[in-house]
C-alpha cells in the first residue's frame, strides 16, 4: 500500500471508533476518502461527479462527539475490499495499492 492509502485507512479506522462501530467497514473508508480532499480517490469522486456533501452528511459517526476511542479493528468487508485493491493494482501492472483501485 502506497503511504496515501495507509493515512486513509488509518483516518478510516477514526471514524469508525468515532461513530462507535467495532469495526472498520467499507462505508467508514469512503467517509475517508471523501474527507481527504488531497487523495486520488477523492479526486476520481470528483471526476465522477459524485455528491460529496451527501456521502459525507450520510458517512457514519458524521457529527458525533469525538469518543476518543482511537482505532476501530479492520472489519470483514474491508479486508475484501483491500484484497480486491491487492488485486486489482496487480491486473494493471501496479506495485503499490493506491485508494483509486480501491
Amino acid at each position: 500500500m502506497t503511504q496515501a492509502t495507509r493515512t486513509l485507512l488509518e483516518q478510516a479506522q477514526r471514524i469508525a471508533a468515532d461513530s462507535g462501530a467495532q469495526r472498520t467497514e467499507p462505508l467508514h473508508v469512503l467517509a475517508a476518502m471523501v474527507r481527504a480532499r488531497d487523495d486520488p480517490g477523492h479526486r476520481a469522486l470528483l471526476e465522477l461527479h459524485a455528491n460529496l456533501d451527501l456521502l459525507w452528511a450520510e458517512a457514519p459517526g458524521v457529527g458525533a462527539a469525538a469518543a476518543g476511542r482511537g482505532a476501530a479493528p479492520i472489519g470483514t468487508g474491508t479486508r475484501y475490499l483491500l484484497n480486491n485493491g491487492h488485486r486489482e493494482a496487480e491486473s494493471v501492472g501496479h506495485h503499490q495499492v493506491d485508494s483509486l483501485h480501491l
